[in-house]
């Protein structure tokens, strides 16, 4: 890896090569979640910032030793996220949520969420119009735990949103001396579409699949579980 360029100066003007390509590289590097057209989008934005402010030339350039990607940094400039412990009153919205995605919730699971939310660990994902996103965790013991839901709203999916809630629940509980994660997910043995896209966003964070349970108590029929886990620390 190369040395951070914290002291890098630049001469002349960045050009949209020297702007995009870079971005585009690192993006495509580190988020399974963001398609190609976001990728030019988003950098696109940060070409016009950065003709606006000569600084920003040196800040984009810098950023590929600093491994941020281009993700968070559009993130940084056009929208603000919160995460935050859930509320009482985000109940309706995260049900909302999962209502919206009816390709990866099936009908019972907002009589779910409402009795998880009520009894165990919750957090949300805010932006200026609300609830955009809400993980829930069980505790199964003082050194392991189980993500039960995780879920973006539609019209924010593919925007980094639930990388970031992820890394941030698995930070808290991380700091909670959690060593073991455990989360279900649609098996790939059941051949559907949409949760291929899930899986990967899984073994993105470092979850491995280590047994399938069909059919899985709980679960409707003809729904194969892939149960995963993910080490936080070391257990030995």
């Amino acid at each position: 890896m190369e040395e951070p360029r914290g002291d890098h100066q630049t001469d002349h003007e960045p050009t949209d090569d020297d702007l995009t390509q870079p971005l585009e590289r690192w993006a495509l590097e580190q988020s399974t979640d963001v398609d190609a057209d976001r990728f030019r989008e988003l950098a696109g934005r940060v070409i016009e910032e950065a003709r606006a402010r000569p600084e920003m030339g040196r800040l984009v350039l810098e950023l590929e030793a600093h491994g941020a990607s281009l993700v968070g940094l559009a993130e940084r400039q056009c929208t603000a996220m919160r995460v935050r412990p859930v509320a009482p009153d985000d109940l309706e919205a995260c049900q909302t949520i999962v209502r919206g995605l009816p390709d990866f919730f099936t009908e019972d699971v907002p009589d779910k969420i409402a009795s998880d939310l009520d009894a165990h660990h919750g957090w949300v994902i805010t932006k200026d119009d609300g609830v955009v996103a809400f993980a829930v965790v069980e505790y199964r013991s003082s050194r392991a735990a189980e993500i039960l839901w995780i879920a973006v709203r539609r019209d924010q999916r593919n925007q980094g949103v639930g990388a970031t809630l992820l890394e941030h629940v698995l930070d808290a509980l991380a700091a909670d001396d959690i060593a073991l994660i455990q989360a279900k997910t649609l098996d790939a043995s059941a051949d559907y579409e949409p949760y291929i896209a899930t899986r990967t966003f899984w073994e993105h964070h470092g979850f491995v699949r280590i047994d399938t349970i069909d059919p899985l108590p709980g679960w409707q029929p003809g729904n194969p579980a892939a149960i995963q886990v993910c080490a936080l620390t070391s257990t030995r």
